[in-house]
């Protein structure tokens, strides 16, 4: 067929990864617009506060720019979506079937597998404080303090939890993403995809009520809540697509 002609085959891939750029590069001007926009009138956004009332309502983290936030995600977007990831994985397949997992272009190519997805985790999460919903007031009944240890204590403790508890739902939640948009993104040859499925958790954790980091490390509430449902959905989708990876991925032709 003349479909699989080598040079109808390299003017293709040409085009899809010409097209690839294209798309990032609207991105960035559609964000570009978006900016000027949020602008002059900028009541859609406004500045993030994250307060943590600990016996003086000591401030963690305050004046967060969304509108800058929105411009770095495009940027982390318009990269993941230039990124071509299949010769990564025919180089990993390759060093792997070899015993060679050390070897040096296959080393390369983890490493840019793992920007790839620390990159999209990035964006889905740059996005999410973007989205209008990274509103988190702990001030009143929803002070973490009290689902810990139900009552204040020490200024200097309270801040080491916060902070502890703080990196790890993060991580958590990024190493999660990151499987996800790894194996999704390979399969699909397109990190778009994958970026757009974690957006969907992203939508899904900021619909419950806050982010991971605000439900799931915290609240004692967790697993009786009502609008954790979506996210037990969720997480379970995420593992079924891992696994379904994992097991895709293992051909050797599929590539």
């Amino acid at each position: 067929m003349y479909t699989n002609h080598p040079l109808f085959l390299n003017a293709f891939y040409r085009l899809r990864k010409k097209g690839r750029q294209i798309l990032g590069l609207h991105l960035l001007m559609m964000c570009s617009v978006i900016y000027y926009i949020t602008t002059v009138k900028n009541e859609f956004f406004m500045t993030v506060k994250l307060h943590l009332s600990i016996a003086d309502n000591f401030a963690l983290l305050e004046a967060v720019d969304k509108r800058s936030l929105l411009i770095l995600s495009a940027f982390f977007l318009s990269l993941l979506i230039t990124c071509d990831e299949r010769e990564q994985v025919q180089v990993i397949l390759r060093c792997q079937s070899r015993k060679k997992i050390w070897d040096m272009d296959c080393c390369r190519c983890l490493i840019l597998a793992c920007f790839t997805a620390l990159t999209a985790t990035a964006t889905v999460w740059l996005a999410g404080l973007c989205s209008g919903q990274a509103q988190m007031d702990w001030t009143e009944e929803k002070n973490i303090l009290w689902y810990i240890t139900g009552q204040r204590i020490k200024k200097e403790i309270s801040l080491l939890v916060v902070a502890v508890a703080f990196f790890v739902s993060i991580a958590i939640s990024c190493f999660l993403l990151g499987m996800l948009l790894m194996f999704i993104g390979y399969i699909y040859r397109n990190p778009a995809l994958g970026c757009l499925i974690a957006g969907g958790w992203c939508v899904t954790e900021y619909e419950c009520g806050g982010p991971i980091l605000n439900t799931l490390s915290f609240s004692h509430t967790f697993w009786t809540a009502p609008d954790m449902k979506w996210l037990y959905i969720t997480t379970v989708c995420c593992f079924a697509f891992y696994i379904a990876g994992c097991l895709i991925i293992r051909r050797k032709d599929f590539y």
